[in-house]
């Protein structure tokens, strides 16, 4: 079965200054919602940080502030036990309405497709050509 998406028309485009990101940042967006992220892409995500010295990892906060608090915890903690402070270029946007996340998404340099959920992120990669990432 053959699928064709359309780009999408914005009201608005957002960028990378409206996400308080540099032009100079390597952005590697993970649009997946923070409770579904399994705790083995914490150590991915770290790499990617330890590696990528102008990398920013942006994720969007949870629909429960709870959501974010946990993963955030749970990241820092990740990062203590490599003895590793990387949480400066951890970003946390709000939540975003439909014109800022496709904005995200076009900004991004990769998006990253994380383990073990991925249903919707092939489509976002899709509409905007952004380097999709499967882990």
């Amino acid at each position: 079965m053959n699928t064709y998406f359309f780009e999408p028309i914005l009201k608005k485009k957002y960028d990378r200054n409206y996400f308080d990101l540099l032009n100079s940042d390597n952005i590697y967006l993970c649009p997946q919602t923070l409770y579904k992220l399994h705790p083995d892409m914490d150590t991915i995500f770290l790499e990617i940080l330890e590696l990528d010295p102008s990398a920013k990892l942006v994720l969007i906060e949870g629909a429960e502030m709870k959501w974010t608090e946990t993963f955030s915890e749970r990241l820092s903690g990740a990062m203590e036990s490599r003895n590793k402070q990387h949480l400066d270029r951890v970003v946390v946007v709000k939540r975003l309405n439909t014109d800022e996340f496709l904005s995200l998404c076009r900004i991004a340099n990769v998006i990253l497709d994380p383990f073990p959920v991925s249903p919707q992120i092939f489509w976002k990669h899709q509409l905007f050509s952004s380097p999709l990432s499967s882990i």
